[in-house]
């Protein structure tokens, strides 16, 4: 069987979970960019809470879609 996900830079886990059930994993590179999605941001816990993670867009504010 065949998975197929598009790119995250830190997926969920069940994202790791889900994918060993799976002998070919597929990334889609054609899919359309949203932007504040959660393919750029993460959350994760540090000493003092939850730290808020993002990969800025190359262009910036102005990149447009």
């Amino acid at each position: 069987m065949t998975l197929i996900t598009d790119l995250q830079y830190f997926p969920n886990v069940n994202l790791f979970k889900i994918s060993s059930e799976f002998s070919n994993i597929v990334f889609e590179q054609y899919e359309t960019y949203q932007k504040m999605s959660f393919r750029n941001r993460c959350q994760i816990t540090g000493g003092e809470g939850i730290i808020n993670l993002n990969i800025p867009l190359e262009g910036g504010r102005d990149q447009k879609p």
